[in-house]
């Protein structure tokens, strides 16, 4: 592959995308991922193409890898490489994660993934994360005079004191 002879010819951020991911699907070795890496660098990108550049590239690297010796991941390992992504380029906590693919509501077999439980485990990470942020806030608040909005500290409060919020239920493991 001669990345001098591709070319991204689509004229929406949709078409963008699928050809860039087209492409990175193709990488097979190193030199051809760093060939990549500086053609998708030096294609015109706006504020949406920019962010599907960037994960080309990174497809483009998990195929390399994939394709090596050292590959072959299954499924299972795939979707770890997923929320490891999630987790380093989003902004959120250490309490607990959850996607929930909205298109399982069509089969009845996958009703309890649209139950309001939670995790005793999760409960517990959430009344630990409350308990840190209020003695934070109070010793902030003796420093700074800044302090927990009233509503927002009688939420951590009740769930640090065992209530589970928003009319979930603990779901045991």
């Amino acid at each position: 592959m001669s990345m001098k002879e591709l070319k991204i010819t689509a004229t929406t951020e949709q078409g963008f995308k699928e050809q860039a991911y087209e492409i990175a699907k193709s990488v097979n070795t190193t030199d051809e991922l760093a060939e990549f890496v500086k053609f998708i660098s030096n294609v015109p990108l706006d504020y949406g193409t920019a962010v599907y550049a960037q994960c080309a590239a990174m497809l483009a690297a998990q195929h390399v890898i994939n394709q090596s010796e050292q590959g072959g991941i299954t499924g299972f390992q795939a979707g770890f490489i997923g929320w490891e992504m999630v987790k380093k380029f989003m902004s959120v906590g250490d309490c607990g994660l959850s996607i929930r693919d909205w298109e399982n509501m069509l089969y009845p077999q996958y009703e309890e993934k649209f139950e309001k439980t939670i995790p005793r485990k999760i409960l517990e990470g959430l009344q630990e994360k409350a308990k840190e942020r209020l003695a934070k806030a109070d010793e902030d608040e003796r420093i700074t005079r800044y302090s927990i909005h009233p509503e927002v500290r009688k939420h951590m409060e009740s769930i640090v004191n065992g209530v589970v919020p928003f009319g979930y239920v603990i779901k045991e493991d």
